[in-house]
C-alpha cells in the first residue's frame, strides 16, 4: 500500500476546504459558494484525518520553533490546529474567544501566560500569486484575559499584527496572568475590520469540529446560526455565541511559560499498519506523532501487539514530515515515525493494539492512548476485488472528482475485479446520514473521500490519479475467501434473487463472516451537482471546468438504502478452511427507481474487523446500461431573475425545470412564472443553468 498516511496532502490537488464532510471529529454540512468565506490558499482540503497540528501542514513563521525559554518549559496551548477560513459576519466590530477549561488550568496550574498568539484576518482582494497568500487588512488587536465574559478584564495588551492572512502574530499581556488549577477563564482577542473594504474577512477558525469541547470558540456578533441552505442568520442583538460545532476552533493559543507544564505525551494521531504481509515478511508501521507537552521529542518507542502474541517494541527517530530528516518536535508539531515489526507467528487474521511506550528513549510515555486495528497474514489466497467506497454529495464542490474517479475505476480496473460505490449523504440520494451507511457515516474523512474494502484506516482521494496509485499496490492484496454471485428475477418485478457461493482458505468461529450486499443504480436524477472546478483549467478539473456552477447530470454506481453493507446475520455458519458455503435471500429493490440499471454488489464482511474480505457485482437480469441516459447541463445564462414569491422566466418556458439549492426538482416552468417561496434555486433550460433568489 502507497504511504498515503503523511504524503497525501502534498501529492493532491490543493483544493481550498470549503466543502468538507463529517469524520470522528467533524459533523459538518457543506457551504455554497454565496457564503462568505475566504480559505487559506496554503491550507490543503481535508483529504485525511487531520493529523498535521499547528505548524505541522503550513509553517508560516517560527513561532513555534522554541520548546524553552533559557531554562523554563513553554508551550503554545489552544483547541485549534492550523488557519482554515475566515468570515464575514456582516460585522466590522471582531470578537473572539475560548474557554479555559477546568481540565485544562489543572494541566497548566502554576503556568504563567505573557501573551496571545491569534490567527491574522484575510483581505480577499490582496492577493499574491507569486506567494500564494492574501493580505490582512488589520493594523492593531487586542487580546485580553477574563473570568467571565461580560467581566471586567483581568489583563489585557495592544499589538500589531503580521502582513499576511493566516499568519500567526503574538501580542503581548500588559500584565503576565498566572494560571490556577481552580480558575477557569476566557481569553480574546479584538479587531476592526476596515468598513469600507467588503473583501475583508475576520473570524478566522481552523474548519475542524472542536478536539475537546463544542462550547469553548465564541464570536460575538449578531450572528445567530444557519439556515438549511447555509446561509448565515443574524438576530437583534450582538451576543456571545458558541460557533464550534459548525465553523471550528477559534484560531486563538496561550503562550505559556512554567517548570511544571506537563511533561513527556505523546500520542499516535494517526497511524498506518499493512492491511496484509505474507509470513516472515516485515510489517512496515507509520505512525504520526504528536507531542502534546511541553518538552520536544526527538525519538519514541512504539509497541506493536498482535492478539495472543507478546508486544514487540522498536525506537524510533521522530522525522520531518517533508524530507524525512530527524527533528525534534515542540509541542503541538507532529511528526513521523517509522518502524518495522516481525510479521504474525502463523497464518490468519489478527487483530493489533498499537501504541507509544517511551519518549527520548528513557521517559515513559504519560498518554494511554492507542489505536486498533487488523493485519491478514497469509501465504497464498484468492483475488481479491477491491470495493471502493466513495463518499459524495449534491452540495460538496469537489465532488466532480469522485465522478471523474468512479468513471475511472470502470475504465481502468473492470478487469482486475475492482468495484466503485457512490455513497451519497446529505441529498436527496442520502444513504449515510440517515440511511443503512450509517454505522460508517463517522469514517469519512472529508467529501470527496473513499476508502478501500472497508479499511478505514487507508481513506484517499478518489481523483484518477489517486485512485490509480492507491489501486495499483491493493489489486495485489490476496484474500482468504472467494465469493460467486447471480441474480434472478421473481415473480415481483421489484424484488431478485440473490444467490452466493463463498470460499475460504482460513477457518472462523460463529459469527465472524457474514454476506453484505449493496444495490447500486446507474442513470440516477438528474440532479444538480455543485462544481467548485467550473472555471478551471481541463487538465486541472477533470473535464469539469467547462461546465457550470451547478451542472446538471445523472448519476451512476449511486447505493440505495434497500441494502445491506453492514452483512446479514446467520447468513454464514462457523466456517473451516477449504470448505464452500451457499446462502440466498430476497433484494427487495424498495428504492430503486429503474430495475433495467440496477446491479447488485455481494460481499464477504468479516465482522471482527469490518473489512469487505472480498466481493463481486452482478448484474440484473434485465440490466441494460444503454438505457442510462447521458444529460449534462454545462452553459452558464441568464434568462431567469427571482422576484418577490416568485420566478420569472425570459424567452422560451417550455423546457425550463427548477431545483433546489439541495438538487431536488421542485418544479417545472407551465408559463413565464413558477410561484415558490423564499430561497436559493437553480433554473435550467436544456443546456443552460442559471441560479436565481426568490425573496
Amino acid at each position: 500500500m502507497r504511504k498515503n498516511l503523511l504524503l497525501f496532502g502534498a501529492l493532491a490537488i490543493a483544493l481550498p476546504a470549503l466543502a468538507t464532510a463529517p469524520n470522528q471529529q467533524m459533523k459538518r454540512h457543506g457551504h455554497p459558494t454565496s457564503k462568505a468565506t475566504v480559505t487559506n490558499p496554503l491550507k490543503h482540503s481535508r483529504k485525511v484525518k487531520d493529523i498535521l497540528k499547528p505548524g505541522g501542514m503550513v509553517a508560516t513563521n517560527d513561532l513555534f520553533k522554541a520548546t524553552r525559554a533559557e531554562e523554563t518549559l513553554n508551550m503554545h496551548w489552544g483547541y485549534c490546529y492550523d488557519p482554515a477560513t475566515a468570515e464575514n459576519f456582516e460585522d466590522n466590530e471582531v470578537n473572539q474567544a475560548i474557554y479555559v477549561a477546568p481540565e485544562f488550568t489543572e494541566m497548566l496550574d502554576g503556568a504563567v501566560l505573557k501573551s496571545i498568539l491569534t490567527a491574522n484576518p484575510a483581505d480577499a482582494s490582496a492577493y499574491d500569486e507569486v506567494t500564494d497568500t492574501y493580505g490582512n487588512p488589520v493594523k492593531t488587536c487586542k487580546v485580553w484575559v477574563k473570568e467571565s465574559l461580560d467581566g471586567d478584564p483581568i489583563t489585557e495588551g495592544e499589538g500589531e499584527l503580521g502582513e499576511y492572512a493566516f499568519d500567526w502574530s503574538s501580542i503581548s499581556l500588559t500584565t503576565p496572568y498566572t494560571i490556577q488549577k481552580d480558575k477557569p477563564f476566557y481569553v480574546g482577542i479584538s479587531y476592526t475590520l476596515p468598513a469600507d473594504n467588503p473583501y475583508a474577512y475576520g473570524y478566522v477558525t481552523d474548519f475542524a469540529y472542536p478536539a475537546e469541547y463544542d462550547d469553548t470558540n465564541l464570536i460575538y456578533s449578531a450572528f445567530i446560526g444557519y439556515d438549511e441552505e447555509w446561509e448565515p442568520m443574524f438576530g437583534s442583538e450582538r451576543k456571545w455565541t458558541n460557533i464550534g460545532l459548525d465553523d471550528g476552533n477559534a484560531c486563538i493559543r496561550l503562550d505559556v511559560y512554567g517548570d511544571n507544564l506537563p511533561q513527556n505525551i505523546a500520542v499516535a494521531e494517526d497511524s498506518e499498519v499493512p492491511a496484509y504481509v505474507a509470513p516472515g515478511n516485515k510489517v512496515e508501521v507509520f505512525v504520526a506523532v504528536t507531542n502534546k507537552a511541553a518538552n520536544s521529542i526527538k525519538d519514541v518507542e512504539i509497541s506493536l501487539q498482535y492478539d495472543g502474541e507478546e508486544p514487540q517494541k522498536v525506537s524510533a527517530e521522530i522525522l520531518n514530515i517533508y524530507d524525512l530528516l530527524p527533528e525534534a518536535i515542540a509541542y503541538g508539531y507532529t511528526g513521523l515515525a517509522i518502524a518495522e515489526f516481525d510479521s504474525p507467528k502463523t497464518e490468519g487474521n489478527f487483530g493489533y493494539t498499537l501504541k507509544i511506550t517511551k519518549i527520548n528513549g528513557e521517559a515513559e510515555n504519560n498518554s494511554d492512548s492507542e489505536s486498533t486495528g487488523n493485519i491478514l497474514c497469509l501465504a497464498e489466497g484468492y483475488h481479491k476485488n477491491v470495493v471502493v467506497e466513495e463518499g459524495t454529495g449534491l452540495w460538496c464542490g469537489y465532488c466532480p472528482v469522485g465522478i471523474a474517479g468512479m468513471e475511472y475505476v470502470k475504465e481502468n480496473f473492470t478487469e482486475d475485479g475492482v468495484i466503485g460505490v457512490a455513497i451519497h449523504g446529505g441529498d436527496v440520494m442520502d444513504v449515510l446520514y440517515y440511511g443503512v451507511f450509517s454505522p460508517i457515516e463517522p469514517f469519512f474523512k472529508g467529501f470527496p473521500s473513499c476508502f478501500y474494502n472497508r479499511n478505514f484506516a487507508y481513506s484517499g482521494y478518489p481523483s484518477p490519479d489517486e485512485i490509480d496509485l492507491d489501486l495499483s499496490d491493493l489489486i495485489e492484496i490476496p484474500s482468504c475467501a472467494s465469493i460467486e454471485a447471480k441474480l434472478e428475477a421473481t415473480d415481483d418485478k421489484s424484488v431478485l434473487k440473490l444467490s452466493t457461493k463463498t470460499e475460504f482458505l482460513l477457518s472462523g468461529e460463529e459469527g465472524e463472516y457474514e454476506i453484505g450486499y449493496t444495490v447500486l443504480e446507474d442513470g440516477v436524477g438528474p440532479y444538480l451537482q455543485t462544481n467548485y472546478l467550473s472555471g478551471m483549467p481541463d487538465d486541472k478539473s477533470y473535464g469539469f471546468g467547462s461546465k457550470s456552477n451547478p451542472f446538471l447530470t445523472k448519476f451512476n454506481d449511486v447505493a440505495r438504502n434497500c441494502s445491506k453493507p453492514m452483512g446479514i446475520e446467520g447468513s454464514l455458519p462457523a466456517v473451516e478452511k477449504g470448505n464452500s458455503y451457499d446462502y440466498s435471500c430476497d433484494v427487495a429493490l424498495d428504492d430503486v427507481k429503474n430495475v433495467k440499471n440496477c446491479r447488485v454488489v455481494a460481499m464477504v464482511i468479516n465482522k471482527k474487523s469490518g473489512f469487505i474480505e472480498n466481493a463481486t457485482v452482478v448484474e440484473s437480469p434485465t440490466y441494460d446500461f444503454n438505457g442510462v441516459d447521458e444529460i449534462s447541463a454545462t452553459k452558464s445564462a441568464s434568462f431567469a431573475r427571482g422576484v418577490k414569491g416568485a420566478i420569472l422566466i425570459d424567452g422560451d418556458n417550455s423546457n425550463v425545470n427548477i431545483y433546489s439549492a439541495s438538487g431536488m426538482k421542485v418544479a417545472k416552468a407551465n408559463g413565464f412564472r413558477v410561484n415558490l417561496p423564499a430561497g436559493i434555486y437553480v433554473v435550467t433550460r436544456g443546456s443552460e443553468s442559471t441560479k436565481v433568489i426568490v425573496k
